[in-house]
């Protein structure tokens, strides 16, 4: 379980409105209650400040909310790397781990892992394969290698081919 402050600016639909119900309208992970209980905690806040259920919102408002999160849990094998130099590393992604921070994974993704596991911190993505979806896959190890083969992509220089095994 982890814990994270996620905040928004107010949209226009949201001027005018309590903060209840935009809450228990706008966002449907919790019921009414449990958004009123929030509130209530002080785990949301308008500007940084605790306000109340019935608080209105106005433009340029920003609003935090403290969540905690129960990540999905992923395969539990090593990421092996296959091949790495000062440009590159290429790496085995498992099924089951997204590459990037998404919905609800945060810390059981392909780049965390191999932040926290291998020190490799800054990473990025040449290409990307879905969660489920095992492979290679092509990182660089810094931004100007990144740009250099984004523009061979964009350029149709270089081929990516996916073979599927149906068992």
């Amino acid at each position: 379980m982890s814990s994270e402050a996620v905040s928004d600016k107010t949209t226009s639909r949201w001027i005018g409105k309590s903060l209840i119900k935009v809450f228990s309208q706008e966002f449907h992970a919790h019921s009414k209650e449990e958004y009123e209980k929030s509130i209530a905690g002080g785990n949301i806040k308008v500007n940084g400040k605790p306000v109340t259920v019935d608080y209105i919102f106005k433009g340029h408002d920003l609003v935090t909310n403290k969540v905690h999160r129960h990540e999905i849990a992923v395969a539990a094998a090593p990421i092996k790397i296959i091949h790495s130099n000062d440009d590159f590393i290429v790496v085995d992604k498992p099924p089951s781990i997204p590459v990037h921070p998404c919905g609800r994974y945060r810390h059981n993704c392909l780049l965390f892992i191999l932040a926290k596991d291998h020190g490799l911190k800054e990473l990025y993505s040449v290409h990307r394969l879905d969660r489920l979806t095992s492979g290679l896959l092509v990182f660089t190890k810094n931004i100007k290698k990144s740009q250099e083969i984004n523009e061979q992509i964009r350029e149709r220089k270089v081929n990516k081919e996916y073979v599927c095994r149906v068992i």
